[in-house]
C-alpha cells in the first residue's frame, strides 16, 4: 500500500560517504518518504533526484523523522528537508577543466557582471576571471582539436596500408 506511493528514485548520500541509489521514495516540497529504513539516515545526509523535466534536485536532511510501524504499515522515514544551496562562487575559485563546466561558470560569471557596479573591485575580480575562464575554453578546445587532428592523422596513415 505504502509502496505505491514511492514514485520517485532518490540518492541518498551518508555523512560516512555510503551511497545508495534507486531509493523508492516520495518527493513533496520540504518532506521525503522512504520505507527503505535500513539506511542509517542522519541529519545533515544529503538527497538528490531527477524530475521527470531532467532537472537535478538536491536536498539537506534536517530531521530523518523514523516512524514505527503497526500493523500493516511498515517502519518509515518520514524526512524533513531543505534545498542544498551550493557554496557561493569567489572570483579565485579554481578554473574547471572541462567545457561544460566552463560554459556554466561563463554564464554565471557574466551574469553577476551584469549585477555589479562599474569600476568596482568585485567587477574587477569578476572580469579577471572571465578572462581567465575564456582562456582556459581556448586550451579546452585546442586539446579537443588537436585530439582529433591527431587521430585523423593516424587514421589516414593506416589507410594507406601502413600500420600506425
Amino acid at each position: 500500500m505504502f509502496s505505491e506511493l514511492m514514485t520517485d528514485k532518490i540518492t541518498v548520500k551518508t555523512g560516512d560517504g555510503r551511497t545508495f541509489t534507486n531509493v523508492a521514495a516520495s518527493v513533496q516540497g520540504d518532506k521525503v518518504f522512504t520505507d527503505r529504513t535500513d539506511i542509517p539516515l542522519r541529519p545533515g545526509d544529503q538527497i538528490s533526484r531527477t524530475t521527470p523535466a531532467g532537472v537535478e534536485e538536491e536536498f539537506i536532511i534536517e530531521d530523518p523523522g523514523f516512524h514505527s510501524g503497526g500493523g500493516d504499515l511498515p517502519d518509515t522515514y518520514q524526512m524533513r528537508v531543505r534545498p542544498h544551496l551550493p557554496q557561493p562562487r569567489r572570483p579565485n575559485d579554481p578554473i574547471p577543466d572541462n567545457s561544460e563546466e566552463l560554459e556554466r561558470d561563463i554564464d554565471y560569471w557574466t551574469d553577476q557582471l551584469a549585477e555589479c557596479s562599474g569600476g568596482s573591485e568585485r567587477a574587477y575580480q569578476i572580469d579577471a576571471r572571465l578572462k581567465r575562464l575564456a582562456r582556459a575554453k581556448e586550451r579546452v578546445m585546442l586539446a579537443r582539436q588537436g585530439g582529433e587532428t591527431q587521430r585523423a592523422t593516424v587514421r589516414d596513415y593506416a589507410s594507406t596500408g601502413n600500420r600506425a
